[in-house]
Parts: structure tokens; sequence; C-alpha cells
């Protein structure tokens, strides 16, 4: 279980890995939001260790930060959590090309 240092030290690698990765390879857009999602789950996961939460799934993870549902002092705005969803959402399309049909976010994609 990592601690919310090395849940910040992993996104700030996955962002300039990021970077270098865009000006390098601008045409690799599937990577990009690969890359990016990950960063962002490393956020998340820092920002529900100081709440000690340390959950072991994505869903898990929707649940405590969900905005209508999450728990108190944990949950994420709404356009935070939204973002949070689009940007997973997307980062599974780059990388096998659909959603899971049973997806409760399939809602949340970009062009809907």
């Amino acid at each position: 279980m990592a601690d919310f240092d090395s849940h910040i030290e992993r996104a700030k690698e996955n962002i300039l890995f990021l970077l270098q990765n865009n000006k390098s390879n601008p045409e690799l857009h599937h990577w990009h939001v690969t890359i990016a999602y990950y960063a962002a789950l490393h956020l998340i996961h820092a920002h529900l260790a100081t709440k000690n939460q340390h959950p072991e799934s994505h869903d898990e993870i929707k649940a405590l930060i969900d905005p209508k549902h999450g728990m108190k002092g944990i949950k994420l705005s709404e356009d935070l959590y939204i973002n949070y969803v689009l940007l997973e959402n997307n980062s599974r399309i780059a990388r096998y090309m659909q959603l899971p049909s049973d997806s409760p976010t399939n809602k949340h994609t970009i062009g809907s």
C-alpha cells in the first residue's frame, strides 16, 4: 500500500513522461490519454491516502469519490469526478478500443 508521497511522485513521473512523449510522438494519442489517466489515478490515490483509504479496484475508487454518493471529506466535485471518469473511459477505449458493456460510466465518453 503506497502512501501519499509515493503516489505524488509517481504522478509527477507520469506527467513528465506525458510531456516528453507528447513532444516526441504527437501522433500517439492513445498513449497520451493512457499516461494522463495513470497520472490522474495516482493523484486520486494520493488524495485517498490522506484519508487512510486504500481502495483495491477502480469501482471502489469511484464509489469513494462520487460527488453524490461518496464519503464525506473524500468525494470530489462533480466537475472533477466527471473529468476523471471521462479520462478513465477514454483510456480504456485507447487501450482496448471499447468499454465493457456493463460499465456504469458508458455515458461519460468523448463525443457523448
